[in-house]
């Protein structure tokens, strides 16, 4: 569990965020390329739910904590937003465990799947439903986790990628229980991406960081 760890001074996707006043903490997802802003920060709106208020890492009370950006722009579809770094010298196309993000693929039925959550850490499983319900207005898939623990408290805002590569598939948000099973729900990555206007990182200035947590 690598839940409320703090990291630096460049902060790769798969790491805790919270913002300024927030509830709780979540996940930062990862680093793109805004064709408006620059560099930028993804995660999700009900993570980053107010404009301009600041972002913290790993949260806004930890004794060691770090202002990384603000928030900037907020999804009019779908539950996602973005955040410009208080120096874009941090930006990493870097997911913790993942490796550097490379591009965006569709989701499909019985694709596997594998992410890293800032609260749950390391975790896979296999995409199962498509396009079963709406959230805020954006396509929503399901994902079978292999492990229970997967898509807890605190994962929100986590990049789920094509198993074994560092092709985004989705933005997971939340969870759904019920009829004996769990699923994390996630939007299609290309249409958070089209709604928000970015893109991958051409590429990563600087060598990823050498994280020890």
């Amino acid at each position: 569990m690598v839940w409320n760890v703090p990291c630096g001074p460049r902060i790769p996707g798969g790491y805790t965020v919270q913002m300024q006043g927030g509830l709780g903490a979540g996940t930062l997802g990862g680093w793109f390329e805004s064709q408006v802003h620059g560099p930028v920060l993804l995660s999700n709106k009900h993570v980053l739910q107010t404009m301009n208020r600041k972002i913290w890492h790993p949260s806004a009370g930890h004794k060691d904590k770090v202002e990384i950006g603000n928030i900037i722009q907020i999804a009019n579809a779908g539950d996602a937003a973005l955040g410009k770094p208080a120096d874009p010298t941090w930006a990493t196309s870097y997911v913790k465990h993942i490796g550097l993000i490379t591009g965006f693929v569709q989701p499909a039925l019985a694709m596997r799947v594998w992410m890293h959550g800032g609260h749950s850490g390391d975790g896979s499983g296999t995409i199962s439903a498509l396009d079963f319900l709406m959230k805020d207005g954006l396509t929503v898939f399901g994902v079978r986790p292999d492990v229970q623990a997967w898509g807890v408290l605190g994962d929100s805002g986590s990049l789920i990628f094509q198993h074994g590569t560092t092709n985004v598939v989705g933005l997971m948000y939340g969870v759904r229980a019920g009829l004996g099973e769990k699923l994390a729900l996630a939007h299609p990555i290309t249409l958070v991406a089209n709604n928000l206007q970015f893109a991958p990182m051409l590429q990563d200035p600087v060598a990823p960081l050498q994280v020890q947590n």
